[in-house]
């Protein structure tokens, strides 16, 4: 029999802030009765959670170790390890397909008692989407696959140079695979000159071991663009998918030079391939647009309170505009405050009132993002995730499955602070301004200390006095501050 074992670790608990590689890392070893070593595995692929697939080779007694590759310990170290004949796939082709048409994916792998699977291509539902191998078998994997709208056509070989290459429309998606190794698969797109395109490769993130490279060229050979992988990040916090730490999808802008024929080269870095390394190349005019991601994924305020909360904004396509935030199936009395995210901005801090006489308990909003783009109106809902560290230093965006607002009961009497200044307060560079707000009585007659909480760089408070009715603060922003810049003071 084929024997399986899957183990499940970092899937478990994705990230240990104080650990390196920032999780543990699993390794499994099957040994025989006389301690030979017979089967070993500390990863799948890219995957640091081990899968190894052997054949038994007689009945008898078998031992089944556990360890962490570098023999470390440590309480939060659990793991689940599922062995037997389990089904599981190793690849599906295509990776996908389009919204609304049937599908059945062609199926590789271990114990599988299917040849090819059906997907679910149902036009509601998100872009990339994950379905178990086998509902009924605990252990069996998942698989990951993504449904559009774009038409699309399979890569066939051969296909390795200009004159034999795929040819796809404008937009369209190929469904390719480099099938052996040091194989290069090259797509016609008939362009037209000063039209911008885009093309971009979908393979890590639909769980391909494709490590994915792709160059545009013109009919005489010229580079127009070319990349090996793209991760958008802020500092340290890494924005994409927050569970893929090996980033590997390429995305390139190409601005054709004249009209005619632009040549579109797929390959693997490392020169890797074989029947599971495919892919899905979308290739689609420039399209300004954005992705929204909200942390935390979960907020605790009392009724009447209020909380921080942070938007980051993943601009795609070349999308510069500005963005306003908006609550959907929301309570009535909820309010963001500072919801708009300036154009060229990233991010926004801002807060969420909510009132008084809201009753307790957990409510799941939806935050929504709206813009103006290329002449459409872009509206997207915001992922909640949460910021990890992975190891000392690199953070991700972990997603979570939806966005929850905790109310709490109210806590009595509250602080209120009442602008009275206008907003948006300007600060001269290098310079500083006063903010104005209105403060009751008895809080005037209190040991007062104010401070800005997480204040942007280079903004300060410096001081602050009381005043007939409230206090002034006074904002400080360094020189070195670019003039017209905009954020949210909490």
């Amino acid at each position: 029999a084929n024997l399986v074992v899957r183990g499940r670790a970092r899937a478990l608990i994705p990230y240990l802030a104080d650990a390196v590689p920032g999780w543990f890392q699993m390794v499994v070893k099957v040994s025989d009765a006389n301690g030979r070593e017979l089967a070993y595995a500390d990863d799948f692929r890219f995957d640091p959670d081990p899968v190894m697939c052997f054949r038994i080779p007689e009945d008898g007694d078998y031992t089944l170790e556990i360890r962490d590759s570098i023999f470390r310990g440590r309480e939060d170290f659990v793991y689940r390890v599922h062995v037997g004949n389990l089904p599981f796939v190793t690849s599906v082709f295509p990776l996908g397909g389009t919204a609304g048409q049937p599908l059945a994916a062609a199926t590789r792998g271990w114990n599988l008692p299917f040849a090819n699977i059906a997907l679910d291509t149902s036009p509601d539902g998100p872009t990339i989407r994950s379905m178990a191998v086998h509902a009924n078998t605990p252990g069996a994997n998942e698989i990951r696959y993504a449904v559009d709208t774009l038409p699309a056509v399979t890569e066939s070989e051969p296909d390795n140079d200009n004159a034999k290459a795929q040819s796809c429309t404008l937009p369209g998606v190929i469904h390719g695979r480099i099938d052996t190794p040091g194989d290069v698969d090259v797509i016609r797109i008939d362009a037209r000159k000063g039209q911008e395109f885009v093309a971009e490769v979908l393979a890590r993130r639909l769980r391909s071991p494709l490590d994915a490279v792709i160059h545009a060229r013109d009919s005489a050979g010229k580079v127009l663009a070319w990349n090996d992988d793209t991760m958008e990040k802020d500092g340290t916090l890494h924005l994409g998918d927050g569970l893929l730490t090996h980033h590997a999808d390429p995305v390139i802008r190409v601005l054709p030079l004249a009209d005619g024929p632009v040549f579109l080269r797929v390959a693997d870095t490392q020169a890797h391939g074989g029947p599971e390394f495919a892919y899905r190349l979308h290739v689609r005019p420039l399209q300004p647009d954005f992705d929204l991601r909200v942390t935390p994924s979960v907020l605790n305020v009392p009724a009447g309170g209020h909380v921080a909360l942070e938007v980051q904004l993943l601009r795609l396509d070349g999308f510069d505009g500005e963005l306003t935030l908006a609550l959907e199936d929301a309570p009535p009395g909820f309010v963001l405050a500072g919801a708009r995210i300036p154009a060229g901005a990233n991010k926004i801090r801002l807060t969420l009132g909510v009132p008084p006489g809201c009753q307790p308990g957990v409510l799941t909003p939806r935050l929504v993002g709206r813009a103006n783009a290329g002449g459409r109106v872009i509206k997207h809902t915001a992922v909640a995730a949460d910021d990890a560290m992975q190891a000392f230093l690199w953070r991700h965006l972990v997603p979570a499955e939806s966005w929850l607002v905790a109310v709490a009961a109210g806590r009595g009497r509250r602080t209120p602070l009442e602008l009275a200044a206008s907003l948006p307060v300007r600060i001269p560079a290098g310079g500083s301004a006063e903010l104005v707000a209105k403060v009751p009585k008895w809080i005037l007659n209190r040991e007062l200390e104010a401070r800005l909480n997480d204040a942007p760089p280079g903004i300060s408070l410096p001081s602050f006095r009381t005043v007939p009715g409230g206090i002034a603060i006074v904002l400080k922003a360094d020189a070195s501050l670019k003039p017209g810049t905009e954020t949210n003071l909490i």
